[in-house]
């Protein structure tokens, strides 16, 4: 299924409805006030889905022959959704998205300063997600390992952030 991403973001206070539903967040109004429609007929809050997902951090270590073994990184998992924002919001460039993170990975409340040398962030769902800057595929679980091998993946390793996609 193919998506036109407009928008990206976290609620860090409150929950999702809180955000986009009840308090009535300014970019779900920029959108059904700017946007037009798709499809015939239709109004634009019939054609609006929102994506809500859940993170679920996964770690793989490895280490070379002169390595130290340090497994406590200081996992924090509310740095690692911040993170997984500005991620996506820097890279791909949605239209209502007003911060664009321009300095991404460097921040203060992502993973920057952790102990991680690099990280990935990708949709575990086989959707495609339309932005100004491309698409963006999720991928299926390939049964081993839990790994995604369809998937397109935003990586960094604290100096480059680039998007690996599965043709790659």
């Amino acid at each position: 299924m193919v998506y036109d991403l407009l928008y990206t973001g976290i609620a860090k206070v409150g929950d999702t409805y809180d955000r986009l539903i009840k308090n009535g967040h300014h970019a779900r109004t920029d959108i059904l006030s700017n946007e037009k429609q798709r499809s015939t007929g239709a109004r634009v809050s019939e054609e609006i889905f929102i994506f809500m997902f859940r993170l679920e951090p996964l770690f793989i270590s490895s280490f070379g022959g002169n390595s130290d073994v340090d497994l406590n990184f200081g996992y924090d998992h509310k740095k690692i959704v911040a993170d997984a924002e500005k991620a996506f919001v820097s890279l791909l460039q949605t239209e209502y998205n007003k911060e664009r993170f321009k300095k991404y990975p460097i921040g203060k409340d992502g993973l920057y300063d952790s102990k991680l040398d690099s990280y990935a962030y990708l949709i575990a769902e086989t959707l495609t997600f339309n932005t100004p800057s491309g698409s963006f595929s999720g991928g299926q679980n390939d049964g081993y390992w839990n790994l995604y091998n369809d998937a397109d993946v935003i990586f960094t390793d604290k100096k480059t952030t680039t998007i690996l996609t599965s043709d790659s």
